[in-house]
């Protein structure tokens, strides 16, 4: 790392940077910027305040890209104890006038495309505008085509009613390019800021703190809400970001729009939102959790077991982190038992039908909630398709789902003895699990986890700490086998790794 010598240079960078700013040299500009980013843990004081003012004259008066570079350079001076009050009205300024342009690129790129020209197509005007937070588009530059393609259907049409419109195209699209990292450094700045007492109108105390906020959220509410954003996932979950940091509770948006996005049947925003509230979730009270929970209740309610288990795990972790889980305990068992019905079916249809073993749900198989699980599951469908027709995937869901739907359920039984009380026809669970022990042969994996959670029902039945003797027969009868053990700490680790594959539309139905 380039070290800056502060006893000499520093006016000189931020001198440099205005300057260059002003004579639209952005490689000095890149150069300054870079130096006061990379050095920022040194500067302090009024270095630091010196620094940043430059920084956000340079990111209130510049074109988007080298003024992206003062903004990031501004939040790190920020991470490292500078006051953020210089920098917080230049950059949600710039931002709040991004998100207005990216509604009109949107606006003027659908324009283009319904008209259908001749040669558009091959200048990049296509049906789904460009993500410019891509892996392999970040960093990039415009592509001059889309400039030209835009301008070239502009001017066919309505050369002499907008003329101007014209040469602003360049500047559009060049927003465009540059919203995503504009948006994750203003993302960035909004989580460094101190957290406000709430107030009784708890939005408002967010409100306080950030320029132009009204605005912005009216924005990014618009574009998160468009159809051409929702194609774009990187972008798409750039702006959710930034909602769910500008929002006064970002696990109650992140739950929230869990429970949106499965009413949309969004399942690639689903998969996104879980992770996410996960990770919202961390260190705060339980007392900030418990409204959270209600529209993951929900979702488990109405979703089917595949789609419902992620949800699930999500509201387990929750529970694990102290969060009362009574409005959890009837959707999640309810579910289970559905979840346990199925696979019982599963395992007597296949057993009556094919002569292979069963397949193993815990075993070598695809990652859990991508492409590859699905096909799995599709041609394990298509065996029982004779036997059980349109029920056939439905039934199919149901056995590899089971697995992970034990994990909530025995996070809500460690909980407390009291849940075992509002547990929905709690002698039917105990029935189906000994009805689908005895078909795990082999499958050491869902035997273990079966023979927990038969455990832990077991526990508060018998109304005592000590666990019941069927289930001691079974303890003692397995203790040199793995995994008796399930570590509820571990809920939200598959979100982590759940890939989004699905889409709008893609999500299977009960």
């Amino acid at each position: 790392m380039p070290e800056l010598p502060l006893d000499q240079s520093l006016y000189q960078w931020c001198d440099q940077l205005v300057r260059a700013s002003v004579e639209q040299d952005f490689a000095a500009l890149g150069e300054a910027a870079m130096m006061l980013s990379e050095n920022a843990g040194r500067i302090s004081g009024p270095e630091a305040e010196s620094a940043l003012a430059a920084l956000a004259l340079v990111t209130a008066t510049t074109v988007p890209e080298p003024a992206l570079w003062a903004a990031s350079a501004g939040v790190e001076l920020i991470r490292h104890g500078a006051p953020p009050d210089q920098l917080l009205a230049p950059l949600f300024g710039s931002l709040k006038r991004m998100l207005g342009m990216a509604a009109d690129f949107l606006e003027t790129w659908e324009y283009c495309v319904a008209l259908e020209m001749p040669g558009l197509e091959t200048l990049g005007i296509i049906d789904m505008p460009p993500d410019p937070d891509a892996p392999d588009v970040i960093g990039t530059s415009p592509d001059p085509a889309l400039i030209a393609g835009l301008q070239a259907g502009l001017v066919s049409e309505m050369s002499e009613v907008i003329p101007k419109m014209v040469s602003w195209v360049e500047e559009m699209v060049q927003n465009w390019w540059y919203l995503g990292q504009w948006v994750q450094t203003a993302t960035a700045l909004l989580d460094l800021l101190p957290e406000s007492e709430p107030q009784p109108e708890s939005q408002r105390s967010r409100a306080a703190q950030i320029p132009y906020f009204d605005e912005i959220v009216e924005a990014v509410v618009g574009l998160t809400m468009s159809d051409a954003i929702t194609d774009l996932p990187y972008r798409c979950d750039a702006l959710h970001d930034l909602a769910a940091a500008l929002s006064a509770s970002p696990v109650d948006f992140w739950t929230t729009t869990v429970l949106r996005a499965h009413l949309e049947q969004d399942g690639r925003l689903l998969a996104v939102a879980t992770q996410r509230a996960v990770t919202a979730a961390e260190g705060r009270a339980p007392r900030d959790l418990e409204t959270a929970l209600e529209p993951l209740a929900e979702v488990i309610a109405s979703a089917p077991p595949i789609i419902g288990r992620w949800v699930a795990l999500t509201a387990g972790a929750f529970v694990e982190a102290g969060a009362p889980p009574d409005c959890l305990v009837v959707p999640v068992f309810t579910a289970l038992r559905q979840v346990m019905e199925l696979a019982l079916e599963f395992a007597a249809c296949w057993q009556e039908t094919r002569a292979e073993a069963l397949p193993d749900p815990e075993g070598r198989r695809p990652q859990p909630g991508t492409e590859a699980e699905h096909r799995l599951m599709v041609a394990t469908a298509e065996k029982l398709a004779p036997g059980l027709g349109d029920r056939a995937f439905e039934v199919t869901m149901g056995w590899w789902a089971l697995c992970t739907w034990t994990l909530p359920a025995n996070a809500l039984l460690s909980h407390s003895p009291r849940i075992r009380t509002l547990i929905p026809d709690p002698d039917r669970l105990t029935a189906l699990l000994d009805d689908l022990l005895p078909t795990t042969g082999a499958l050491a994996g869902l035997r273990h986890r079966l023979r927990h959670l038969a455990d832990h029902l077991a526990d508060h039945l018998a109304g005592a700490p000590g666990i019941g003797a069927d289930a001691q027969r079974r303890n003692r009868a397995d203790t040199s086998e793995p995994g008796d053990s399930i570590p509820v700490r571990d809920l939200g680790r598959p979100l982590v790794v759940m890939p989004c594959v699905a889409r709008r539309g893609d999500m299977p139905s009960k």
